[in-house]
């Protein structure tokens, strides 16, 4: 499926019919084309919307909230980003009671005592000690333990949150390295009088008491309140974006992404995105703008927008330069269905709906030396019909994705590389050769070995005793429907011999696709 040509997307224009064009910006993933005084209207009307929907300033703790990340945007936790942060406090300080640094919560006006949040404006805020800010309080709201059961979205923070809490951690061992100086010094002052003067010991006690009280503090931190009944996907989108000291800086992968969800809010797709103009076609946004107009890229990027399969967007497999060469190549639309198709396969894995793993076992051991049966067995075939019909099921249900952990993801991944990682398997990819049914076969039995050992790790885990129902429900039988899925030869639109979905296989999927236009090529000079 080669790529839609935009005719004149590489020229400039002539002529600007209303305002000047808004410059295009190589550093960053989104940059706009659209003339400058519609860009300014648009983010005006936003500001607008967003000074309605504001409910006023607080302080809260952060390690007490039960906070979601990654409803507005898709940023994933990068863990060199999160340390920069992080020496950034060292070296700074916190400042976290500073109106530039608050974190954007969305929670519905009914559900906030109003006493519990600042109405003043952002500078008169900015001009007091934010440590006088009222505690956030949510009506009916009770401590279970450490910490609050109710949900909260936020629509940033995540790398804030993340540097906070090794932050504080550290703190926390300073405090253990202090009291135990104490304890030594004390120790030689009962042994040896004169070797510890009065002074020490108090410099000794008055740090203790510093490292306590920041401890004390905790996960304190200064938040803005939007009411979320008046808070669409657009406007997140605009709240969440990095515009202030302590964020995570947005790389150009998740640009595109942040680009693709903005255009979705707006009830825009692939068909009527602006036309390019007066870009370069190696800038960033040139690249964005080619992969958006395309209708495959747009399933591809509904499919990886997945809770769990944003695994993707920080991998190799995701850099834009690699990304439009591959995807705007003769088989990106090949190489793009092909990994939704997989990434299906993994997902078909996990759900909650009712499933007998005894049977399925049962009817599976039928069924493995089909070959050496005769095709009239009446008992083959009806257990060929219940395997089809369950996986008909599995492939029309609801995947549970918070149950598809990296944990999972890198686990496969890993496994893929240790079988077929040698030099030049990728030729064998997906076919029935003996080399690769061999490695197919051990790949399959080290997944579900894996997965049955995870599975039971997390079902034995503290933190996960609270998980949700359905969570639970998709871990206890995914081992048992991902022998299925894997095993399963002559189900119908299934496939066989295919591997779940990690970023191995993207690459060997394109090494092989990159044949076929090169074949089809040789078959037409025949021809001709």
């Amino acid at each position: 499926m080669p790529p839609k040509s935009r005719e004149k997307a590489e020229k400039p224009e002539k002529k600007v019919a209303k305002g000047r064009k808004a410059k295009d910006t190589d550093g960053g993933g989104r940059g706009d084309t659209r003339a400058e005084d519609q860009v300014a209207e648009e983010l005006h009307d936003l500001e607008d919307r967003a000074r309605k929907a504001f409910l006023g300033y607080a302080r809260t703790d952060l390690f007490k909230r039960n906070i979601t990340f990654g409803k507005y945007n898709v940023r994933l936790l990068n863990h060199s980003h999160r340390r920069r942060l992080y020496e950034s406090f060292k070296s700074g300080g916190l400042q976290r009671f500073s109106v530039n640094n608050a974190i954007p919560l969305i929670i519905r006006s009914d559900d906030v005592v109003s006493t519990s949040v600042c109405t003043l404006d952002s500078q008169t805020v900015a001009k007091r000690d934010g440590s006088h800010l009222p505690w956030l309080e949510l009506k009916g709201e009770m401590l279970a333990g450490d910490k609050y059961g109710t949900e909260i979205v936020a629509a940033g923070g995540r790398h804030r949150r993340s540097a906070l809490d090794e932050w504080f951690n550290d703190r926390k061992r300073g405090v253990a390295i202090v009291e135990k100086e104490m304890k030594d010094l004390q120790a030689q002052s009962k042994s040896d009088a004169e070797s510890v003067s009065v002074e020490e010991l108090r410099i000794a006690a008055e740090r203790i008491v510093q490292a306590n009280r920041v401890v004390e503090m905790g996960g304190s931190w200064i938040v803005e309140v939007y009411d979320a009944d008046l808070v669409d996907t657009k406007l997140g989108l605009h709240l969440s974006s990095n515009q202030r000291l302590y964020v995570y800086a947005e790389t150009a992968e998740e640009g595109v992404i942040q680009t693709f969800k903005t255009l979705i809010a707006s009830k825009q797709d692939w068909k009527n995105i602006p036309v390019v103009t007066g870009l370069r076609s190696t800038s960033q946004r040139y690249r964005i703008n080619s992969l958006l107009t395309q209708d495959y890229v747009w399933r591809l990027f509904l499919s990886l927008l997945g809770m769990s399969s944003t695994h993707y967007i920080h991998s190799d497999i995701f850099k834009i330069s690699s990304l439009t060469t591959n995807l705007m190549s003769p088989h990106g639309g090949m190489l793009a269905a092909a990994t939704i198709f997989l990434e299906d396969r993994l997902r078909m894995c996990f759900n909650a709906i009712p499933w007998d793993a005894k049977k399925v076992s049962q009817m599976m051991d039928i069924v493995e030396d089909f070959a050496l049966a005769k095709d009239e067995d009446d008992e083959i075939k009806a257990a060929n019909v219940y395997l089809y019909r369950c996986v008909k099921r599995l492939a029309n249900a609801t995947p549970v994705m918070d149950a598809i952990q990296d944990e999972i993801r890198d686990t496969i991944e890993a496994i893929y590389q240790e079988n077929f990682g040698e030099h030049e398997k990728w030729k064998y990819f997906g076919t029935g050769d003996t080399v690769w049914k061999t490695r197919y076969n051990k790949y399959v039995k080290e997944v579900l070995e894996e997965l049955e050992g995870i599975v039971a790790e997390n079902l034995g885990r503290e933190e996960h005793r609270e998980a949700l129902d359905d969570v639970k429900m998709a871990w206890k039988d995914c081992v048992s429907k991902a022998s299925l899925v894997l095993k399963i030869k002559g189900a119908p639109d299934h496939g066989e011999f295919m591997p779940f979905m990690s970023v191995s296989v993207w690459k060997d999927m394109n090494e092989q696709l990159k044949r076929v236009p090169r074949a089809l090529t040789e078959v037409r000079r025949c021809v001709d």
